[in-house]
């Protein structure tokens, strides 16, 4: 079970990433939202400054749920409300009521899309401010019957108190007597070993679990009509049908969303207390927050012009090519300076893979005690590095912009699928691309250039993926055979983890979403390729998480930050713990290469910096 201060802290981190989030999507709905779309944002507009408002009474309140035996309890921990019955009543109050009109402001969602696609005249033809006016009629009795059921049936019952009274004070060291509480007993143990059904309670959650299970099936519902409509609907034009897909991808992310961070965990909540099943529920209430936060990233990502506003990059796969541009206003009303990042960006790419290597190379010349490193100097070690640094960045820079920078064939293969698709001309931009097959009078022929510079971009991601195994496994079979300390090798063990994990990272984010934009092509198989260039983006932020996984030290400091016991003591080698007897350091550069001191202490403080 988490500690109270881990729940704050947490819930914090949760209001911070909602604020981020919905304020991105805030501002790509007011500056990005094309004509056809300006009724569907508003809607969407609501739903964002609504999860901030959410996300902030979860956040001042910082309600704590708590399950035992038979009961469950929720209560405000905040140190602003928890001194005060009243604030603390009023905050729980405005907690489950948002929590009601979250899961209504969702239905309102797919009821509007289902009328819109499915044509249900009787909303389509009614005025839109009636509309509105109903919505927000609807949505203020939900706050209010949903409060009134609560207070009604959950708020304060003493039946609850003298059941968790004990258990309450062994978690939070706190008198629940003089806690204001919503709560819920299902069955009271009698003295003599019997139960007493309550019927108090089973209302207050029936009422409670059978409005989540209507918004459920309202969601499910219309999701459904909403599929079959445009999958069947052969009328609606492929332009028409891909707008509409997209929203209905945000909106399926939008049902996949709540049904894991919302009815799931309050389903757990109310119903496995009937059965007495022992249940840590000191995560629901962040699950519930994080919802705010993770809702607005399907809308962001699904929807064409809103995540164009933030992918600065698009591929995009048609026939036997793929084709590259830049979205950033900053950038793509000058030809040269979108020329001039989409090299950066590809030569980027590359530089990634090439610091990767490096990053296997240096454990596996330390490991295996390769000689030709240890006679290197440092000098010739950082220069080695730089040299083939900026050869692999100027190299792969050079090859895009001789063999796949606006080629004529693929500008013309183009023009009608980017104009089509994007609503832009494909001469008026700067562009990367290829067309491994073209047609010439109606003949298959095979484009000499593209196939050229794919092959050296092929060649030298099939090179980086080949060096990485090679040293990977060289690295574990030398850490199997070798003779060390338990200590020492468990050292070992968690940074080769970390280096199998920061193997698979690049695998899943860099090598394979490459391979299916760069090979499909070649079999005419064109692909969604929009999840490249996230893929893509997503590997900087994962990759270090593996390193703090796994390094012992680094996970433990960032537990303790968040206020969680640590499980696992710090591994780091101490004096004389080194791999084997004849074991000598290379000469890499003075991020481990130190002065020369007494041999312990040199042997304490190099292996401590690794």
């Amino acid at each position: 079970m988490l500690s109270l201060l881990s729940e704050r802290n947490l819930m914090f981190l949760n209001f911070c990433l909602c604020i981020t989030t919905n304020t991105i999507l805030i501002t790509l709905i007011l500056r990005f939202t094309k004509r056809h779309m300006i009724t569907y944002s508003r809607m969407m507009l609501i739903f964002a400054c609504f999860n901030v408002s959410y996300s902030a009474i979860c956040a001042i309140i910082e309600p704590v749920l708590f399950a035992y035996d038979y009961g469950y309890v929720m209560f405000a921990s905040s140190r602003l409300v928890s001194s005060s019955p009243f604030w603390s009543l009023l905050g729980l109050l405005l907690y489950a009521s948002a929590y009601a009109q979250s899961l209504a402001l969702l239905c309102f969602h797919f009821i509007y899309r289902w009328s819109l696609i499915c044509k249900v005249r009787k909303v389509v033809d009614t005025n839109p401010y009636i509309v509105y006016t109903a919505m927000l009629i609807v949505h203020i009795l939900t706050a209010l019957v949903y409060s009134l059921i609560v207070t009604t049936f959950l708020l304060d019952d003493q039946s609850v108190k003298e059941a968790l009274k004990d258990a309450f004070t062994a978690n939070f060291q706190n008198n629940i007597d003089s806690t204001t509480i919503l709560g819920g007993l299902y069955f009271r143990r009698n003295p003599d070993g019997g139960k007493t059904f309550l019927l108090k309670s089973w209302l207050g959650t029936a009422f409670c679990l059978l409005f989540i299970f209507s918004t459920f099936v309202v969601i499910v519902y219309c999701g459904l009509n909403i599929h079959w409509t445009l999958a069947l609907d052969s009328a609606m034009s492929k332009k028409a049908k891909r707008i509409q897909k997209g929203i209905f991808r945000a909106l399926l992310v939008q049902t996949l969303t709540p049904t894991i961070f919302e009815y799931i965990p309050s389903g757990l909540i109310l119903i496995c207390p009937m059965f007495g099943f022992p249940l840590d529920a000191s995560i629901i209430t962040i699950f519930f927050g994080m919802y705010s936060f993770a809702e607005p990233m399907g809308t962001i990502f699904f929807i064409k012009d809103y995540r164009n506003a933030i992918i600065k990059q698009v591929i995009f796969s048609y026939g036997y090519g793929f084709f590259m541009f830049c979205t950033s206003d900053l950038v793509m009303g000058s030809k040269l300076l979108s020329a001039i990042g989409l090299h950066i960006y590809a030569s980027a790419y590359a530089q990634s893979l090439a610091l990767l290597c490096f990053h296997f190379v240096y454990r596996y010349s330390l490991i295996c005690h390769l000689k030709y490193f240890r006679d290197m100097s440092q000098r010739e070690i950082i220069a080695s590095m730089i040299f083939f640094y900026m050869f692999i960045a100027c190299g792969y820079a050079g090859n895009v912009f001789i063999f796949l920078y606006d080629n004529p064939i693929v500008i013309q293969d183009f023009s009608s699928p980017i104009a089509e698709t994007f609503e832009g001309d494909i001469r008026e931009i700067s562009s990367l691309g290829c067309v491994y097959f073209t047609f010439i009078n109606g003949l298959k022929t095979l484009n000499i250039k593209s196939w050229i510079g794919m092959g050296i971009c092929m060649s030298f991601i099939t090179g980086s993926f080949t060096i990485i195994i090679f040293c990977g496994v060289k690295i574990f079979t030398t850490l199997q055979a070798a003779t060390m300390s338990k200590k020492t090798k468990k050292l070992q063990m968690s940074l080769f983890k970390a280096l199998v994990v920061q193997t698979m990272i690049p695998v899943a984010c860099e090598y394979a979403p490459a391979g299916v934009v760069l090979l499909l092509p070649i079999f005419n198989l064109s692909v969604d390729t929009t999840f490249v260039t996230v893929s893509f983006g997503v590997y900087s932020f994962v990759e270090p998480c593996a390193m703090i996984y796994f390094v012992t030290d680094y996970r433990n400091a960032f537990l303790r930050k968040l206020c969680i016991p640590e499980k696992v003591k710090s591994n780091m080698m101490g004096e004389g713990e080194i791999p084997s007897p004849s074991f000598v350091l290379p000469k890499w550069p003075s991020m481990v290469q130190l002065p020369k001191l007494k041999p312990g202490t040199q042997i304490i403080r190099i292996t401590s910096a690794l």
